[in-house]
């Protein structure tokens, strides 16, 4: 049997080994597993990879990787049961998030929730996992807000991977009221904040609604749906209460969306889990039919730069390369590490100075450190020009960090069907999986290919 792993980020070997601890019951380590792109030829890639182990797990022969994109909202890794050419079952989903209580109480729980809402939609009986993976310490005391909504994701049915022992003795919610109670007797934001407030309204006695505040418009003045951790928290509060319930309507109030930005969507992912979740937008008119997604799920990624930079990266990663940085297309921004491997969430801007960040930056065994800039082929010469601006990031943050190394820019791209390179570029991926190096690029690099 040969298992698939479908990813929309580049795929961490520790991340890798716990799904797989996970769902067989093993005790791999990152130092367990190697991730080798697959080859038709030295200089074509299949646009897959080879995850191989040390150590068997029964009945599964090989382990393929691919990288993936959502068609909207998308649990990180897809595992995959292949049983022959012709029968494949999904049989795991597992969303990943370095984010905790102590950075954001609302993106480490919310931010996220509407994922797993909107994969219960296609995916109902299929297991999900949240798994943290905090490099920063673990808060011992988590906030009312990661304790709320760590239950709902339980009463929803998803497990908890990476808590300390606090999280886990968390149980699910055993009632709608219960929900409520626990929600509005919480502490409450600031005063000009609008507080997310549940509500059972009662008509000739009997329950008729269910009521839930909270701004959805960010800022309010626009009218759009942009709040993304109200998102994720009105969603997954409506999801619970649809365990419970599956039928009594529920509002949304004080939502701050306007008519008019109704008016002239014609998709939105929110309003998609709103209609098969029987939520609706109060006072505002709108057929929510219109929002309906009939797209699949996820689709093969063949278009974007990330192909290009995350192939670039795990080859690096093979030969023993240090991970400075990472922001690769569509994917988790992560941190800065240093050279003693402590980690640094980098800041929009320093001193009123926008701190622009390319999409990877690795340090090579020679110890000279790559910027790395992913584009497109049709946007190289943006990519080009962006190289002007990484003089910030280099002498605030490489430089000192690492007793001021020589640095080289380069520019990776993806698609086409070229044969020549421009002298900034590093490597490039045909559509067709060609593989093009710069012959000035670093001798790993050429080594690698045989180049």
């Amino acid at each position: 049997m040969e298992l698939i792993i479908r990813t929309e980020e580049r795929p961490k070997k520790s991340t890798l080994a716990t799904i797989l601890n996970t769902l067989y019951s093993t005790y791999l380590t990152e130092k367990d597993i190697n991730i080798i792109p697959i080859f038709y030829n030295p200089n074509i890639f299949s646009f897959k990879y080879n995850v191989n182990i040390n150590f068997p797990i029964r009945e599964i022969n090989t382990i393929t990787l691919e990288i993936v994109s959502g068609s909207s909202s998308f649990i990180d890794y897809l595992i995959f049961e292949k049983h022959s050419i012709y029968s494949e079952s999904l049989i795991a989903m597992f969303e990943e998030t370095k984010t905790d209580d102590s950075e954001s109480r609302n993106t480490g729980v919310y931010q996220r929730a509407s994922k797993f809402v909107y994969a219960n939609l296609f995916f109902p009986d299929i297991p999900k996992y949240m798994l943290y993976v905090n490099e920063n310490n673990q808060n011992k005391n988590p906030s009312e807000t990661a304790q709320f909504g760590t239950k709902l994701l339980k009463t929803i049915g998803v497990n908890i991977i990476g808590k300390n022992d606090y999280y886990n003795k968390l149980t699910p919610f055993y009632s709608v009221d219960e929900i409520i109670y626990y929600k509005n007797n919480m502490k409450k934001p600031p005063k000009n904040n609008t507080p997310i407030i549940i509500t059972k309204n009662l008509k000739l006695g009997a329950l008729d609604s269910y009521s839930i505040s909270g701004i959805l418009s960010k800022p309010k003045t626009e009218g759009n749906i942009a709040h993304d951790p109200n998102i994720g928290a009105l969603t997954l509060i409506s999801a619970g209460i649809r365990a419970f319930d599956q039928s009594t309507p529920i509002y949304i109030t004080n939502h701050y969306v306007s008519q008019t930005y109704i008016n002239k969507i014609h998709g939105n992912k929110f309003l998609y889990i709103a209609n098969l979740l029987n939520i609706k937008l109060f006072n505002l008119i709108y057929n929510p039919s219109v929002f309906i997604n009939n797209k699949s799920y996820y689709h093969e990624e063949h278009q974007s730069e990330k192909i290009t930079t995350i192939f670039l990266h795990i080859l690096l990663e093979n030969i023993n390369s240090k991970l400075l940085y990472e922001n690769h297309a569509g994917c988790e921004r992560g941190y800065f590490y240093t050279k003693e491997n402590n980690i640094i969430a980098l800041p929009k801007k320093i001193e009123q100075q926008k701190l622009y960040i390319p999409d990877l930056i690795m340090q090579l065994t020679s110890g000279r450190v790559l910027i790395i800039e992913g584009k497109k082929l049709s946007t190289l010469s943006q990519g080009i020009r962006e190289l002007n601006n990484y003089d910030l990031i280099e002498n605030e943050y490489i430089k000192p960090h690492y007793d001021y190394p020589n640095t080289e820019r380069w520019v990776t791209t993806f698609g086409g069907n070229i044969e020549h390179l421009d002298k900034k570029v590093l490597i490039h991926i045909n559509d067709n999986g060609t593989i093009l190096i710069n012959q000035n690029a670093p001798i790993e690099i050429k080594n690698i290919f045989n180049y």
